[in-house]
């Protein structure tokens, strides 16, 4: 990054003195990409091989003429100089490169030429000048006649054609590109963060990267030890979190918690959601990449039915939808990554709001759907690359004070655009990759301007998608219900004779959410959880709408055991109703499913 794009080169000649000449056309940098991409540590050894490199000109230069030399001539180029040289972490930064080169060179230049300086030149020299106190009656600020002033210090054969001498590069350039990079644009794949908070996190750790990457992986040693991972994966955890260890390695151990207990790996990918949610939940993925190579998806949610979707499918469905779709992402950057030959992360997303009413507020519909994007901020947090809403209603204001707080870091990601979107996403996204509809020349093959063949636009779910179990939890007399006080747990046993036997359930919690876990022991001598073998880890669920649904091969006879946690409840009781069926092998399910009560038992276990 800092040998492509940290403008500056020596030329080839001398100035009328003899003094190597180095040109740098600051106009062109871009400060904060140099920053993100860049630890500080090297932009310091940077700075300081451009200083030893003039030095070493000089003695080279100095043993040609046979006189001693020590100083270069150095012109600063400030054409195409921004206001966004002034961004705080930048302009402190190279305030401090310029400090430290005077402390350690404090007779390095001969003359300072500054061309082409902007109007607002003078803001970024009185916020320098104090660090350039050595140096400060070596510079010379020239006007419109730079070129010809330059001509009397440094002899015409030897200065650019650009800047009014003689010289060209091999290639013919009048811009000695051969010589003299002139910076430009930081791509963002070379970013260790885009933000100025892990900036400042990098700066502040005195450690290079290397060591705090190695310092993480020995810190997660007992994790990763029988499933390694490639160091940009652990890279991306420690960016996420600025770079903090502490925290970096508690989101990763929470993550590969998460992971186990939903039991999601890579197989997440070919999961078939249930049909209600593959045809009216908004969303697709589109078959190009955005300009940066990017993928794109487009997710119309003010077509979204929360209430129907919510009344078609359970919490688990909709959870394992969300990490499918972070999981489709993760799948796609790999594949891009490896056709690019650099790192792409993070997908861009098209949020049209188009449609958004009232209904998105129903409580336990937005309370879910916080909890989704919660799970996914948290467990993916690269997942996103940018978050473009569009046509967004007069409504969305308060529906987005309610979200934002789960989105975490990912609000920074969150762009709200107006009535010139088309244009936006045109720059963003490119014409090829956008639908027509969006303003792009994108259709699918059938014609179609929205792209149907690749994006569902939701719409209202039919009411024959519901799992309608209300009337079950009230007329059928094989569910059990129990309350559940706060600060305890509920454990229901079940014999299980023959190995092989399905062991199935359903439940449902009527206000707040509930834990739930499977246990196993050999015979009826244990009574205590801490004696049984845990299955399934208790995980909390919230299912006040519809029952949570699963079921498990019993690999061994013995004792099944179903536990509902209430023991992290300080103040709300759970009225919970379930329902338990063992389907013992080699029979048919419809003769031989037994629906039992079992033996229950409840108290202070957990």
């Amino acid at each position: 990054v800092l040998t492509s794009y940290f403008p500056g080169g020596w030329l080839p000649g001398c100035d009328k003195e003899g003094h190597p000449v180095r040109v740098e056309p600051m106009g062109k940098v871009d400060m904060p990409g140099i920053i993100k991409s860049c630890q500080y540590s090297d932009l310091i050894k940077f700075h300081a091989s451009i200083s030893d490199q003039g030095l070493a000109l000089c003695r080279d230069f100095g043993d040609k003429q046979r006189k001693y030399l020590h100083s270069f001539t150095l012109i600063i180029d400030l054409q195409g100089l921004g206001l966004d040289f002034m961004w705080k972490p930048g302009i402190n930064t190279y305030s401090e490169l310029i400090n430290i080169q005077e402390r350690n060179y404090p007779e390095l230049f001969n003359n300072i030429f500054i061309i082409n300086a902007p109007m607002f030149f003078s803001q970024i020299f009185n916020f320098i000048k104090p660090f350039i106190q050595n140096s400060y009656d070596k510079i010379t600020i020239l006007k419109d006649d730079y070129k010809e002033a330059l001509r009397k210090y440094i002899p015409i054969e030897n200065i650019p054609a650009c800047y009014g001498g003689n010289l060209v590069d091999a290639n013919g350039d009048e811009y000695c590109r051969q010589w003299i990079t002139y910076g430009g644009e930081v791509p963002k794949h070379y970013y260790l963060s885009d933000d100025g908070t892990a900036i400042s996190a990098m700066r502040s750790k005195s450690p290079p990267l290397n060591l705090l990457l190695d310092e993480f992986k020995m810190r997660i040693n007992d994790l990763i030890s029988n499933d390694p991972c490639d160091d940009n994966n652990y890279l991306t955890w420690l960016k996420c979190y600025d770079f903090d260890l502490k925290k970096a390695e508690e989101m990763f151990r929470r993550n590969l918690e998460f992971k186990q207990k939903w039991r999601l790996d890579d197989k997440i990918i070919q999961w078939i959601p249930p049909v209600a949610l593959q045809k009216y939940f908004p969303g697709g993925w589109l078959p190009g990449v955005d300009v940066e190579g990017h993928p794109v998806r487009v997710e119309p949610l003010g077509n979204i039915d929360l209430r129907g979707l919510m009344h078609s499918c359970t919490f688990s469905d909709l959870l394992r939808y969300f990490v499918k779709v972070a999981e489709e992402n993760a799948h796609k950057c790999k594949v891009l990554s490896a056709k690019a030959g650099h790192t792409i992360e993070g997908y861009t997303l098209i949020v049209d709001l188009k449609g958004l009413n009232r209904s998105f507020l129903w409580g336990p519909g937005i309370t879910v759907f916080n909890e989704m994007i919660g799970t996914i901020a948290n467990n993916y947090p690269t997942s996103l690359k940018a978050i473009y809403l569009i046509r967004s209603p007069p409504i969305f204001p308060t529906i987005y004070n309610l979200c934002k707080a789960f989105l975490g870091r990912d609000t920074t990601k969150v762009k709200l655009l107006g009535n010139d979107y088309k244009e936006v996403l045109i720059k963003t996204v490119g014409k090829n990759t956008l639908p027509k509809y969006y303003g792009g020349n994108l259709t699918d093959s059938a014609g179609d301007e929205k792209c149907s063949e690749w994006i569902c636009y939701g719409g209202e779910v039919p009411n024959s998608y519901y799992i309608n179990q209300n009337a079950s939890l009230q007329n059928d007399l094989n569910w059990q219900n129990v309350v559940i006080s706060a600060g305890i747990s509920f454990k229901a046993e079940y014999p299980v004779d023959i190995k092989g036997s399905i062991f199935r359930w359903r439940f449902r919690c009527k206000k707040h959410d509930i834990g739930f876990g499977i246990f196993f022991k050999k015979n009826l001598k244990f009574t205590s959880l801490q004696n049984m073998r845990n299955i399934i880890p208790v995980e909390r669920h919230s299912c006040r709408i519809i029952p949570e649904r699963g079921s498990l091969y019993c690999e061994e006879a013995g004792i099944y055991a179903l536990v509902f946690d209430n023991s992290y409840s300080y103040f709300n009781w759970k009225d919970v109703s379930y329902q338990i069926e063992i389907i013992e092998p080699n029979n048919e399910e419809d003769s031989n499913c037994k629906t039992t009560s079992g033996k229950i038992t409840g108290g202070n276990e957990s």
